[in-house]
């Protein structure tokens, strides 16, 4: 399931990480242990509103799953870098064309949200042609982009960020709620509107979609787990960087066959759709 190879635009990370997360410390360990805790449900008519054009910072997590009924789940870090590639291009063109300012584009990480386990990982070119039982075993994360990896609270921060978002959106409380860390976050990257996007599915294969009994199923819009039928989700979270605050956030998905450019953009046409 390889997309077309198509480059980001010009946007560029404006921090650096040696400024990260020295403000708001002993918030940012609340919030950190507690993900859940961490959602103050806000009253709806005192929610702030996404205004109409704003300053965007972009980050997103990647987590596409090969899962081959009877081998190992592998994940191909170099399809995982140009779909998301390809999803933030074409996400910011969109975003950029209904009047927001976008600062930063960013691919943050690779499988930040999959489960706590080995997966065998594709590298390289070579390692593509190589049979899945001689691949290497490695634990998630799979990439951190540099503008994070400088700083050990970084990746903490981030992925106490996406959990909450994704624990809130399983348990419907995510609208309007305020996240502590990603105040924090926000401030870091300039106090602008986060927009969040998580890329996530399994492909399973045509013969474990149509020959074999499931072992497992999750949805693919919770923490990746296990599923018959290839499914893949895209969510998109929009967040006010100076209070925390969820101000819009929309979801879509798609089940079966290899993922491809016309589904992904799909997903991220109704996902954006659903935000005011």
């Amino acid at each position: 399931m390889k997309p077309a190879r198509v480059p980001l635009n010009d946007f560029r990370i404006h921090m650096h990480p040696s400024r990260l997360f020295l403000p708001g410390f002993l918030v940012f360990w609340t919030a950190l242990f507690s993900p859940l805790a961490a959602l103050h449900a806000q009253d709806e008519d005192a929610a702030v509103s996404r205004m109409p054009a704003c300053r965007l910072t972009i980050l997103s997590d990647i987590t596409l799953i090969q899962s081959p009924i009877g081998d190992s789940d592998c994940v191909n870090i170099l399809t995982n870098r140009q779909f998301g590639r390809f999803a933030l291009n074409y996400l910011a063109n969109q975003l950029a064309s209904r009047g927001d300012t976008i600062t930063t584009v960013n691919l943050s990480t690779i499988g930040l949200l999959s489960l706590n386990r080995l997966y065998r990982v594709i590298s390289s070119h070579e390692e593509e042609e190589l049979p899945i039982h001689h691949l290497e075993f490695q634990k998630p994360p799979f990439f951190v982009d540099n503008a994070f990896r400088g700083d050990t609270l970084a990746v903490p921060l981030l992925r106490s960020v996406f959990t909450s978002l994704l624990a809130g959106q399983q348990y419907g409380s995510i609208a309007h709620s305020t996240i502590p860390a990603a105040k924090i976050l926000g401030e870091t990257l300039g106090g602008n509107v986060l927009c969040i996007v998580f890329v996530r599915g399994y492909d399973i294969g045509v013969a474990g979609e149509y020959g074999s009994d499931p072992v497992g199923a999750s949805a693919a819009t919770s923490i990746i787990g296990v599923r018959k039928a290839s499914d893949y989700s895209v969510s998109i979270f929009f967040i006010d960087g100076t209070t925390g605050t969820v101000i819009g956030n929309g979801t879509a998905h798609k089940s079966g066959g290899a993922l491809n450019e016309d589904k992904l953009t799909d997903m991220l046409d109704s996902a954006l759709g659903e935000v005011p």
